[in-house]
């Protein structure tokens, strides 16, 4: 079933990904949402990910996406605690993962992607997950920064295999 969260003052709608949504136009949406980070030099998957990695990296996923006036202007993934993976954190039993969080550069600022997260949290609390962990490129200070106003706390440091950059992991108690 198709979870949506409509707002009728701003006419903003978020739901899940659907197989009518492109994975094309979804792919070049997180490339250029992510584009200003890779110009600061941080290669994050998203700044260059093609359609197989995004098509990929949703089919595990609860893929929600954010759309005004029919456009998908944003996007989150959420990861279920038995999806999580990749740091000791992501892999416990009570803890969901946030991912691929994007909007459109020319929205973003706006407060989009903190409908997104707010979105993913809740549907973590609904699955039982105590909490949500996330995480980011250590020189992105205003990510960091940002995510902390939102009351994530530093968990650890991991280094993937596909970024050029240590991983700061974070993580907000849903309970």
């Amino acid at each position: 079933m198709d979870q949506k969260s409509y707002d009728h003052q701003s006419e903003i709608l978020i739901r899940d990904l659907n197989g009518a949504d492109s994975l094309e136009e979804l792919t070049i949406l997180l490339n250029r949402a992510y584009g200003y980070l890779q110009r600061m030099g941080l290669k994050f998957l998203a700044t260059h990910q093609d359609a197989s990695i995004t098509r990929r990296r949703v089919e595990s996923a609860r893929c929600f996406v954010i759309e005004i006036a029919g456009e998908i202007v944003g996007t989150a993934c959420y990861y279920d605690p038995e999806h999580s993976r990749g740091c000791s954190f992501y892999e416990r039993p009570d803890v969901g993962t946030l991912a691929q969080l994007a909007v459109k550069p020319e929205l973003q600022g706006k407060g989009l992607a903190t409908r997104l997260v707010q979105r993913v949290e809740k549907q973590a609390r609904a699955d039982g997950c105590n909490y949500l962990a996330l995480d980011t490129a250590e020189p992105a200070h205003h990510l960091i920064e940002w995510y902390n106003r939102m009351g994530y706390e530093f968990i650890c440091y991991h280094q993937w295999p596909v970024t050029n950059y240590r991983s700061v992991v974070m993580a907000k108690r849903l309970a």
